[in-house]
Formats: structure tokens, C-alpha cells, sequence
């Protein structure tokens, strides 16, 4: 039962506590970009997730207690009791769960990346004008839609017109890549 075996209990404290430690470490991590975050939390996440096996002995001889810890603590043990056999060993298994850890952290930022992406062209979908728009607010001309209310051209079509005659725009009529709508806010000098 989860309320008198004292082992499941210290393992769900475990478990709650090294989810709270992950959690805080993302978030320090926050000045880091998504991917170095994410490979740096899942690896450790796979070295304080991963279980080793370990033996104590016990004050009278010939016992001993086998039980399962993590492997971080396995290995702190080992190392200061001097046991080189097991902290090897440990030592190994940590490593490997941290490339393991390292190998979900990547392939998360993977599928994120590809979710971002998606977002990012629907994005740019949704923002884009329609073809019949521009036409009806650039006159019919073939132009691109690329004329102010003015008719000066805007840097997109500036590229055909002659070198000979230099184009200056002021700064205070210069327009952004979205569509330039029928009215025009009036500017105070």
C-alpha cells in the first residue's frame, strides 16, 4: 500500500520533488535558446530519473541490503566510500541516461520546431493579401500592388525604374510591407 511502505513513499517524494527541480531549471535556463534548453533539461532529467542497483552491508556480518536508488545518489556513495567498481559502473549509467536525456530534448525541440514553422507559414498566409485585393487598390496596373495612393512606387518596383533618375522617399511617407489601405492618416509637420 502507498501509505505504509515507506519505500514508495520516498520514491513519490522523489519523483515530485526532481519534477519541481526540472521545472525551475527550464525556466532559469529561460536566457538560452529553445534548443541548448531543452537538451540541458533532458539530460537531467535522465541522469535524476535513472534507477541503479546498490548494496549496503550491514553491521552484522555476511548481510547485506540490495535495494534501488537513483543513480546520481548510487554514485555519490560509491565514490565516497571508495568503491571504484560501482561508481564505474554507476558513473557509466549516468552517462548514458544523460545522452538518452539529451537524444528526447532534441527530438522535443524537433517536433517544436516543425509546430513553430507551421505556425509561422499560416502566419504569413493569413497576413498576405489576396490577389483580387490588390488589383482593385492598385487600378488593374500589373505593378504588383506595389503603388501608394500617390501613385509613387514603393521599394519593391523602385528596382525598374531608370538609375539616371534618383527616387527619394520622405521619411514620413514610407510604408510598411502590409497592405496600404484606401485612406491615409493625415501627418502633422
Amino acid at each position: 500500500m502507498l501509505t505504509t511502505d515507506s519505500m514508495s513513499l520516498l520514491w513519490l517524494g522523489y519523483a515530485v520533488l526532481s519534477v519541481l527541480v526540472l521545472i525551475t531549471g527550464y525556466l532559469a535556463l529561460g536566457f538560452l535558446p529553445r534548443l541548448p534548453r531543452l537538451v540541458i533539461s533532458w539530460a537531467v532529467a535522465g541522469v535524476m530519473w535513472m534507477p541503479a542497483n546498490y548494496s549496503l552491508r550491514l553491521l552484522e556480518q555476511g548481510e547485506s541490503y540490495h535495494g534501488m536508488a537513483p543513480a546520481a545518489v548510487v554514485a555519490g556513495l560509491a565514490f565516497l566510500e571508495g568503491e571504484h567498481s560501482v561508481f564505474s559502473s554507476t558513473l557509466f549509467l549516468l552517462i548514458v541516461a544523460a545522452a538518452a536525456g539529451a537524444g528526447c530534448g532534441l527530438l522535443l525541440w524537433w517536433v517544436g520546431r516543425g509546430r513553430a514553422e507551421a505556425r509561422r507559414q499560416a502566419k504569413l498566409k493569413r497576413n498576405a493579401p489576396s490577389d483580387s485585393h490588390d488589383d482593385e487598390n492598385n487600378g488593374g496596373s500589373n505593378d504588383g500592388g506595389n503603388r501608394r495612393d500617390d501613385g509613387t512606387a514603393t521599394g519593391a518596383t523602385l528596382s525598374a525604374i531608370p538609375e539616371d533618375k534618383p527616387v527619394t522617399q520622405p521619411s514620413h511617407t514610407r510604408q510598411s510591407h502590409s497592405k496600404v489601405s484606401a485612406r491615409q492618416e493625415p501627418t502633422l509637420r
